[in-house]
């Protein structure tokens, strides 16, 4: 695929997309990740993603995920985990990642959703469940 062709793909993605190199510094930021993290493309090259969008409490956590996933690749991996906007603010993430090796280094694409409605209605559904909050779904006798 041309360079032309991945980049207007990027830039129409509905998710976000990063690519990290071995360090976990941005490679590749799309429109998306400005949106979503409210840091622009030119914000976040070069930058260690860990510090832009990984709430403190998780940074270790997320160093050392990549490391492991370094030593696998080729890797790809999915999960859910809390992100922090340029703002402070968190919200739950949905992440889909690929390591592969490029030359003598991993390189890590990244797939970011925000599920922030999706964690809501799941919250709603257990809150009927378990009778909290039965909304519409009992009836008068």
């Amino acid at each position: 695929m041309r360079p032309e062709s991945a980049q207007a793909i990027l830039a129409v993605a509905h998710n976000a997309f990063v690519s990290l190199d071995a360090d976990g510094r941005v490679l590749e930021w799309n429109p998306r990740a400005t949106e979503l993290f409210a840091y622009t493309r030119e914000d976040a090259l070069g930058v260690d993603l860990a510090e832009l969008i990984v709430p403190a409490r998780y940074r270790e956590q997320h160093r050392a995920g990549l490391r492991g996933a370094a030593a696998e690749v080729p890797a790809k991996r999915r999960l859910i985990v809390e992100a922090r906007r340029r703002d402070g603010g968190e919200l739950p993430v949905e992440v889909s990642i690929t390591a592969v090796r490029e030359g003598d280094a991993p390189v890590f694409y990244a797939w970011i959703e925000d599920v922030s409605e999706r964690a809501h209605l799941l919250r709603q559904l257990e809150r009927q469940l378990r009778g909290r909050d039965p909304g519409s779904c009992c009836l008068a006798t």
